[in-house]
């Protein structure tokens, strides 16, 4: 934008700058939902393995002591499936930490993105001068950018 050397921003440029920081604000906001989905896939895929071993103890305990669990699991397919079933969960845990690392470094860039925005804005705030047809901006365009400037979401820590 070409407003830097000006001593006015237009209506369009200011919607446009509020409209991006908005987005910007909309896709933190979606990737944060997104990690809390991951954390909770992570918890699944952490604490159902450790449920499997706890069948697999309790299958070579019953068959230590010859229960019922020495009739219905043998213990060597215990421990493959177990085994197998365990170390699946493991990589799929492993996988979506990748995933998670991934998303909050994008947050932290977008965050870094709408901050730099959001400051561009407040700098520009009493430069703006006119309505998107030219005129003295009116009070009430004014109040609306405002309005819409405090419904973004300030994420940035």
């Amino acid at each position: 934008m070409e407003t830097l050397n000006r001593n006015h921003i237009s209506y369009k440029e200011m919607d446009e700058l509020i409209g991006l920081a908005e987005k910007v604000s909309e896709n933190i906001d979606t990737l944060k939902g997104k990690i809390k989905v991951k954390k909770a896939y992570m918890l699944l895929y952490f604490v159902l393995p450790l449920w499997i071993v706890l069948l697999i103890i309790l299958g070579i305990l019953g068959q230590f002591f010859n229960t019922i669990f020495s009739s219905i699991m043998p213990e060597i397919a215990v421990k493959l499936l177990g085994g197998i079933t365990v170390v699946a969960f493991f990589a799929q845990t492993l996988l979506k930490f990748q995933e998670l690392i991934k998303i909050k470094i994008t947050i932290n860039k977008e965050e870094k993105v709408l901050q730099k925005l959001l400051n561009m804005i407040e700098g520009y705030k009493d430069l703006y001068a006119e309505d998107e047809y030219g005129h003295n901006s009116p009070i009430l365009l004014k109040a609306l950018f405002e309005m819409r400037l405090s419904r973004i979401s300030f994420g940035v820590k």
